[in-house]
């Protein structure tokens, strides 16, 4: 079974897991009824797949999986892990380094490292050529790892700040909405994000993972800190569409965007 099929078995197990519960409360909310703020919570963190759908997709258009998979942050590493083990087929070392040292520098004990190894992670399918071309660019691998490291806080704060001209549609289209007293949910403010994203162009790979932490902040900046209700976000008026629409249209015309 190749990488990519396990972490796809692995989703949709998670997918199958979490269904009865989240249709459940679907239903609840279609119906107009308040849910517990425990369960809105979990609709918007464990019952929302977005991230682990996101890591099966990098993967899976990745030209070369062992690099893609090495391209990933510590968070979305994470979601590998669990996928496979939904799989049944155990964790990942969290980096080659791991898994070669100084003893590794001939074919015996490399085949010895494969055969431990692939007992322990099966999914990698390790082989001795596999572990000879990693003990070959250890020192680039270390250095790489190294630097991931002390780079990667830094480089989530960067990531969280990318894309100013669509945090600025977004929370013009939530006050918008408050205004109109319109029932946010996590969900929702997620995809409006993606359709401005779509709206301006946004390469997939240049997006935001827009996270659990990223939501939390995005409230907390706009006053939703304190929002728990789930509701029909999307029943606005014709009245509200067209004012909607109008601001955004000056927005992207002002910022040079194409529609």
């Amino acid at each position: 079974m190749k990488h990519v099929d396990v972490l796809k078995e692995g989703l949709s197990k998670l997918r199958n897991q979490i269904w009865d519960c989240k249709t459940k409360l679907e239903i609840e909310l279609k119906a107009g009824r308040l849910i517990s703020e425990a369960d809105q919570d979990w609709l918007d963190g464990d019952g929302n797949l977005v991230d682990d759908e996101r890591v099966v997709e990098a993967l899976e258009n990745a030209s070369d999986y062992e690099q893609g998979l090495e391209g990933l942050n510590s968070q979305d590493k994470l979601i590998v892990e669990k996928l496979q083990k939904l799989a049944g087929k155990g964790g990942i070392p969290s980096n080659k380094c791991s898994m070669v040292n100084g003893d590794t520098d001939n074919k015996a004990t490399q085949k010895k490292t494969a055969d431990h190894f692939n007992k322990i992670y099966p999914s990698l399918q390790l082989t001795q050529p596999l572990i000879s071309s990693w003990v070959a660019n250890e020192k680039k691998w270390r250095a790489m790892y190294e630097g991931s490291k002390e780079s990667e806080w830094s480089a989530k704060r960067v990531r969280q700040m990318e894309h100013p001209d669509i945090t600025e549609m977004l929370e013009l289209w939530v006050s918008k909405a408050m205004e109109d007293g319109l029932i946010l949910t996590g969900e929702v403010i997620r995809q409006k994000w993606k359709q401005f994203a779509d709206i301006t162009g946004v390469p997939d790979n240049e997006r935001l993972n827009l996270s659990e932490g990223w939501l939390t902040s995005f409230k907390a900046r706009n006053g939703l800190k304190n929002m728990k209700q789930h509701g029909k976000a999307a029943s606005a008026s014709a009245d509200t569409i067209q004012k909607e629409r109008a601001q955004i249209q000056e927005l992207i015309q002002k910022e040079g965007y194409e529609l």
